[in-house]
């Protein structure tokens, strides 16, 4: 992750708190998140998705009960489409057409704002007046039926992006996990101390 976003040490601290303070807030894991980042993190960045950006698009799909490697496979398609979307062929630039888009004003607002672009992309999909076939022409069938889960429950989605802004509550989070994991164990060691003690003495 150091290396497909570039970040520092700080970065990466900051990355691994966003990831863990997503999966306690929400029905995925941290580990998940992880797999996903490293196979969806190149597209992401083509973009201009952030890892925490990643981590939310990620932790939607998860809640959603879609594998991480599904999700990462999904992610890609749908990132490599909106980017390449001028390249696209006439079934892609239909379906845009009917949702009142363009290839050219896609591009745009990825270049200027990729998460809020694919937040308004999403949102009109979903508005649209025929979602199954134009998911179909967009995507194909390999990959529709998946984006359509996050079409269908995009307050998910929404809910995961204010989680992976929240610098704030996530800021410590990989740390006070690691302290309450570790107060645990110390317990645990201590219970097993007073039971050996105890059977020493008898």
């Amino acid at each position: 992750l150091r290396a497909i976003f570039s970040l520092n040490q700080d970065g990466v601290v900051q990355l691994a708190d966003t990831y863990n303070h997503l999966s306690n807030a929400m029905d995925a894991t941290a580990g998940d998140l992880l797999n996903i980042a490293n196979r969806a993190g190149s597209s992401a960045k083509l973009i201009g998705l952030s890892g925490g950006e990643v981590g939310a698009l990620g932790a939607a799909m998860l809640a959603l009960k879609t594998p991480p490697e599904v999700a990462a496979t999904s992610i890609n398609a749908l990132l490599m489409r909106l980017a390449t979307a001028d390249k696209q062929g006439a079934r892609f630039q239909g379906a845009l057409e009917r949702m009142g888009m363009s290839a050219s004003g896609l591009k745009a607002a990825l270049a200027e704002d990729g998460q809020g672009a694919i937040l308004d992309f999403l949102r009109t999909v979903q508005q649209s007046d025929d979602v199954v076939g134009n998911l179909s022409d967009l995507f194909g069938a390999e990959y529709a039926d998946d984006i359509a889960k996050l079409v269908g429950s995009l307050d998910t989605y929404e809910q995961a992006v204010r989680l992976a802004g929240d610098q704030t509550g996530a800021a410590g989070s990989m740390f006070r996990e690691y302290e309450q994991r570790s107060a645990t164990t110390q317990n645990q060691l201590q219970l097993l101390n007073n039971t050996w003690t105890a059977f020493k003495n008898v």
